[in-house]
């Protein structure tokens, strides 16, 4: 393993996974990640209040024709009468107008008033931002951290789990995910054979230490479980798997 303040991670793979997912710019999109990955994106009376916030110094005109004239007053009859309130149908332009333009402070004092719900996965280590459950949200990079657990996983599964990982690397960057942010172990297989010509199973073992170093987690439901990268952390990821390779040759 490298020493760690030697580490330079190319952000290539990272770029392609945003362009997948529909983001061009790092920071926006790691704030959209939070806000989806930490269950924000399903509050929506507190979306829409911290849209008509930030629009009150954004002043977009287009969004601002699509609260008046299709929300304000349903969302006015829901304070009223504590009636359903719902942004569905357009929660996809709220929550991408919110990532794009609430600043650091503002989504700080967002985690810290109103805790994550849905947690699947309770720590964010991005470029830009880092956040674990019950904690401040801090901009700081943890990617040496991310690092050094997945050196770590591959050398104590004797790398059983690097052509897991490497399959769902080229999967985000190839292919939207699902809406839970996973992908199927079909899919991963048929990926895996791909890359590797043959078929590479994980043992029990292999996906507790996935998990106990957190860089990996199981989404879905238990009907059609899908399996996930924090993907955050996938140039990372990335980096290690190149490093193991090289340190086996």
């Amino acid at each position: 393993m490298k020493e760690l303040e030697q580490i330079k991670y190319n952000l290539e793979t990272y770029k392609k996974v945003l362009k997948v997912l529909g983001h061009n710019d790092i920071e926006r999109f790691e704030k959209w990640l939070l806000l989806y990955r930490f269950g924000y994106i399903y509050n929506d009376r507190l979306l829409f209040e911290l849209t008509l916030k930030l629009n009150e110094r954004v002043k977009e005109e287009t969004l601002e024709y699509l609260i008046k004239g299709k929300y304000l007053s349903k969302y006015e009859h829901h304070i009223r009468s504590g009636g359903h309130f719902s942004i569905w149908e357009d929660r996809d332009i709220f929550v991408k107008f919110v990532s794009e333009n609430i600043e650091f402070e503002e989504l700080k004092e967002l985690f810290m008033k109103h805790l994550p719900r849905y947690v699947e996965f309770d720590v964010f280590r991005g470029y830009y931002f880092y956040y674990k459950s019950g904690g401040e949200l801090k901009k700081e990079c943890r990617w040496d951290e991310v690092y050094e657990n997945t050196f770590k996983a591959l050398e104590d599964t004797k790398g059983r789990i690097k052509p897991f990982l490497k399959a769902l690397v080229a999967l985000y960057s190839e292919e939207r995910p699902s809406l839970m942010l996973g992908f199927s172990l079909n899919r991963i297989q048929e990926k895996i054979i791909e890359l590797e010509g043959r078929v590479r199973n994980l043992t029990p073992v292999d996906y507790v230490a996935l998990k106990a170093y957190k860089i990996y987690y199981k989404t879905g439901s238990r009907r059609y479980p899908e399996h996930a990268l924090p993907i955050e952390a996938i140039p990372p990821i990335e980096k290690a798997l190149e490093d193991f390779n090289t340190s086996k040759k």
